[in-house]
């Protein structure tokens, strides 16, 4: 269930900033649910209660406010959080880069052991 929290949050801060300048989003709670819920059904409390856990956690600022004619969240973005999202995107791209580097140095001692093999090995 943690990990799936975690991945709930990874998305709500992806919907929210990325590709935004603005550290402070004001988004209307149904809707917003409604996004979330396209990864996992949500309910409005759960999405609160998880953006209760990030501000506790000190990711966000967050704000529940009903107008007249709505119910919106203010969700601004602190800097704990926006290492929080970085190092966790930034772990996918690292994992490729471990394969990466170990296929090189495979195929390095791969052609290390070959000119060994010949060089010592050579013709009898």
């Amino acid at each position: 269930m943690k990990d799936n929290n975690k991945k709930i949050k990874m998305y709500i801060l992806n919907k929210l900033f990325i590709g935004k300048k603005a550290k402070k989003q004001v988004v209307n709670a149904y809707s917003f649910c409604h996004e979330v819920s396209k990864i996992q059904l949500i309910t409005v409390e759960k999405v609160e209660k998880l953006l209760t856990e990030m501000k506790r956690d000190n990711l966000i600022d967050f704000v529940a406010n009903k107008s007249e004619k709505d119910y919106n969240y203010i969700i601004k973005l602190k800097p704990k959080g926006e290492y929080f999202f970085s190092s966790e995107q930034s772990k996918g791209s690292d994992f490729i880069v471990g394969i990466f580097v170990y296929l090189i140095f495979f195929g390095l001692i791969l052609l290390l052991v070959f000119v060994i093999k010949n060089i010592f090995g050579g013709n009898k």
